[in-house]
């Protein structure tokens, strides 16, 4: 909650950065350190954290099955799924409109999940761009509608049309602004020009906040959306209004519950005493990285 708007984080990265798990063999981090699952969150504080299962399609679509239903046996609570396009090498990536992936999407409406987000638009290092393009999630889209799709990362170059178009002609599919909203919140120029694109063409109704937590910190990003306002020359030349209360609480939070066919005031109720409220009553909010100046203090940070 912040000046009364419910606020859902669609991007919060639970990586398990211990030392134990950060170092290879050799003493330097594991090639595959970031992608361990850490699910002890969802189990201790279900009612603050909504997860999504990850799966690695380039494993092949068995694999994938069969990761999917081991996790949602675990976490029955799982409401999404998140897949990336390649393993981060150029000759890994697979289509989200492969039939071949048919059992996949099928065993997610089967089990009740509402969401597959995937990474887009930002290649994961020195690899081709292709598979970072959304033609095959338009297709997944309308081959599932009843499962809803983000766009993760919607609004960074190079596919800002290929996505505007996507909003506006696709009911079920969404702009996950993680990193796009850190962006703006430093001030961006193109990023806003995006983002107006976005709700010109296809509605407000259609960005979903991110923070990318824990790569930005989430407290300056909602503040500058809380504080947005578009420059006049971009309402001009979208034809939009300039955002209102009700805009800000849809981008922040409204969007996704709706996406995820998720109750605002259920979830309010549900957070309302647990021992995070209960922190903040006493002591209210702290500055944005007092944590971690408090254990580093020699850190700086922009």
């Amino acid at each position: 909650m912040i000046d009364d708007i419910f606020v859902i984080d669609a991007t919060t990265h639970t990586y398990n950065l211990s030392d134990a798990n950060l170092l290879g063999p050799a003493g330097r981090p594991g090639r595959h350190a970031i992608v361990f699952r850490n699910d002890e969150l969802a189990k201790r504080w279900p009612q603050r954290f909504l997860t999504y299962a990850g799966v690695n399609p380039v494993d092949g679509p068995d694999a994938c099955v069969a990761s999917l239903t081991d996790q949602l046996d675990r976490l029955p609570g799982t409401i999404g799924l998140k897949v990336y396009p390649d393993a981060g090498t150029p000759d890994r990536s697979w289509r989200m409109d492969d039939p071949a992936y048919a059992p996949l999407f099928e065993l997610a409406i089967e089990r009740g999940l509402k969401v597959v987000a995937c990474h887009k638009v930002v290649p994961n290092g020195l690899v081709p761009l292709e598979p970072y393009r959304i033609d095959d999630l338009e297709r997944a889209a309308i081959s599932y509608p009843q499962l809803s799709f983000e766009i993760v990362h919607a609004g960074l170059p190079p596919f800002v049309d290929e996505v505007t178009m996507a909003l506006t002609r696709l009911p079920n599919v969404y702009a996950n602004l993680e990193i796009t909203s850190a962006f703006l919140e430093r001030g961006f120029g193109v990023v806003e020009e995006a983002l107006a694109a976005f709700i010109g063409f296809a509605g407000v109704h259609k960005l979903v906040y991110a923070s990318g937590g824990m790569h930005f910190h989430p407290q300056p990003i909602i503040e500058r959306l809380l504080g947005w306002e578009i420059s006049d020359e971009l309402l001009n030349r979208h034809r939009i209004e300039p955002l209102t209360a009700a805009d800000r609480a849809a981008i922040l939070g409204g969007n996704f519950a709706r996406m995820a066919g998720l109750d605002v005031d259920e979830l309010r109720n549900g957070i309302a005493d647990d021992e995070f409220a209960q922190a903040r009553r006493d002591g209210g909010r702290r500055p944005a990285w007092t944590h971690w100046r408090e254990l580093v203090p020699e850190s700086v940070t922009a």
